[in-house]
């Protein structure tokens, strides 16, 4: 979380990567991203994950960053084109990312 308790805000890049992370970033441009030395807790396996404060899950697939799973409650608030993807009404939200995906070609 920011300094002030307020929860960070980043915007989801379809096929891009989410805030400060960029698809295909090594674990430790990923670390670099996240202002931080290394993350909490590291899992190995074919596709390695790296737990990191504030609710932030890094995943990699051939030691690249391939997936970003955020905890919705203490992770960071993410938005897609300014509408929050958690925490606001889950008909509005349906409703937004059908309209969204039309709007581009099936892509979130």
């Amino acid at each position: 979380m920011g300094v002030d308790g307020e929860r960070e805000c980043w915007e989801l890049r379809s096929g891009a990567g989410v805030g400060p992370l960029r698809f295909g970033m090594s674990p430790a441009e990923v670390a670099q991203a996240l202002l931080v030395f290394g993350p909490q807790e590291r899992v190995g396996g074919p596709y390695a994950q790296e737990d990191f404060p504030d609710g932030v899950k890094a995943f990699y697939d051939a030691g690249e960053l391939a997936c970003v799973a955020l905890d919705a409650v203490t992770g960071p608030q993410v938005f897609l084109s300014g509408f929050p993807l958690a925490g606001s009404d889950p008909e509005q939200g349906r409703q937004f990312l059908l309209d969204h995906a039309a709007e581009h070609d099936g892509a979130l």
